[in-house]
């Protein structure tokens, strides 16, 4: 099997999160039998502190520069003071190609399942769903944690499952829903856990845990994925549009609604875990399918490293997927203060607003008078030359 291993120790820019790095470089590139893996992970379990410092497993195989020019090329984000200024850069191998980028579009074959189990059942719970097939099974760095958010301490792991044959990215997608119950559903495991080209962080655990760890393989078969029960994609028609509750029937209430579709628009988003969180809060916040489209549907300032300009294939699927209910509104404006105009609606945002697009209608009127003035001139000066010529 062949994956991918995101790791520091390379000679490239290395974003503050290694979740950001969206660069697959050739020292990322492994390939091994499921045996081996589970050999290599035993050797190199990590011992740390912030599980951000973690190296990344991905159990995918992407294109290679060396194999064709059909890919898209990694785009690398510009940090200043740790922070993303919004700017992205062609990153280039030494041989003037440009390296792949970390995106779903580039992935030829999804090689193994990794399941992530956070708090939704008990490891034993998971072991009977995946009796008989061939295994590795990891406690993460929160396992046993308390969160305070009223879950308690609880297993938090990750299973891993042998495949039969490594399979394309589409039909993969296509076995989704079928995966998710496989894996206990939504119920237990996380259901965003069989995102296409998604990142698992590697075996590791921390001082809070140690004595729980847990990292072991079990045999068995393997699982033939393309035997499960495919779910075409579906296509999605615009629901008929109807007035959101965001809009109401004041006036000035929809002009915030379509303030704040304009401010999201011009978002940018480090990485696709930011990006998603616009379409859950859009449609607790009571926007429509069609509004929330419209403002990330193709929308390159919402392309993220990791997963190019959205889709509609993928922006329909996170909404409908997305709960109703939530405090959306608040977690709009602080996604937009966040990644966009850091200014919003705090005091004195709208006199500043009206009186830069005041300023901007007399930039533009000024620009239209200084232009006629020109021509002006211009007709003047030949009709001049003309009246000198023939006396």
């Amino acid at each position: 099997m062949k994956f991918t291993l995101l790791h520091r120790n390379v000679d490239i820019s290395v974003p503050p999160k290694i979740t950001d790095l969206n660069v697959v470089h050739d020292d990322f590139r492994f390939e091994s039998t499921f045996k081996e893996l589970y050999k290599f992970m035993s050797e190199n379990v990590e011992v740390l502190t912030d599980k951000d410092d973690g190296n990344l497993l991905i159990p995918v195989s992407f294109k290679h520069p060396d194999e064709g020019d059909d890919y898209s090329p990694a785009m690398k984000s510009v940090y200043e003071n740790g922070e993303p200024t919004g700017e992205k850069l062609v990153k280039y191998r030494d041989d003037g190609r440009a390296h792949v980028q970390r995106a779903y579009p580039n992935i030829e074959t999804v090689e193994c399942l990794i399941i992530d189990y956070d708090g939704g059942c008990t490891i034993e719970d998971a072991l009977e769903l995946w009796s008989g097939y061939n295994i590795i099974v990891y406690t993460t760095f929160n396992h046993l944690v308390d969160r305070d958010n009223g879950e308690g301490s609880v297993d938090r792991f990750r299973v891993m499952v042998r495949m039969l044959n490594p399979i394309s990215i589409d039909a993969y997608h296509e076995r989704e829903d079928g995966l998710i119950a496989m894996a206990g559903g939504a119920s237990m495991c996380d259901e965003t856990t069989f995102t296409r080209g998604r990142g698992f962080f590697w075996p590791c655990y921390g001082e809070h845990n140690k004595d729980d760890f847990i990292l072991e393989m079990l045999p068995g078969k393997p699982i033939d994925v393309m035997g499960v029960v495919s779910t075409p994609k579906q296509i999605y028609l615009p629901k008929p549009v109807q007035k959101p509750k965001y809009a109401g029937d004041d006036s000035r209430v929809e002009q915030d609604r379509l303030e704040m579709m304009e401010e999201l628009k011009n978002c940018s988003f480090p990485s696709y875990k930011q990006w998603f969180q616009i379409v859950e809060a859009m449609k607790q916040s009571g926007f429509t399918q069609n509004e929330m489209l419209e403002v990330t549907c193709g929308n390159t300032n919402h392309a993220t490293t990791t997963s190019g300009v959205p889709d509609n294939d993928r922006c329909l699927s996170h909404w409908h997927r997305a709960s109703e209910f939530g405090e959306g509104e608040g977690k709009l404006v602080s996604i937009i203060r966040l990644y966009g105009n850091p200014l919003f609606r705090t005091k004195g945002y709208r006199k500043n607003r009206e009186k830069q697009s005041l300023d901007a209608e007399i930039a533009s009127l000024e620009k239209r008078i200084k232009e006629r003035k020109k021509k002006e001139r211009l007709i003047e000066a030949t009709t001049n030359h003309n009246n000198i010529g023939n006396p």
